[in-house]
């Protein structure tokens, strides 16, 4: 999703590395500024934390390729939380 983001808001000649190389250097700066967050350290207390961000980002830029595409994005905030709920 990250790159399916830098891809939709940027120019489409830009190139884009492959397999996350050099993220940091075509990704928008406010994706690069939330991604720390995304990653949980090793311990059960820092997990849920860590998936709740990451969650929130994908959604966040899902929704904007989405629109930027024209599509809808499905499931529902809503669905996907219920479902981490459940887990």
């Amino acid at each position: 999703m990250l790159e399916w983001h830098a891809r939709a808001v940027s120019e489409p000649e830009r190139d884009f590395w492959y397999e996350g190389r050099f993220v940091a250097d075509w990704i928008d700066p406010r994706v690069l500024s939330d991604l720390p967050g995304t990653f949980a350290a090793y311990d059960r207390a820092d997990l849920k934390p860590g998936l709740v961000a990451t969650l929130a980002l994908y959604r966040r830029l899902a929704n904007e390729v989405a629109a930027i595409l024209n599509y809808e994005c499905l499931p529902s905030e809503e669905q996907i939380a219920a479902w981490i709920s459940d887990l």
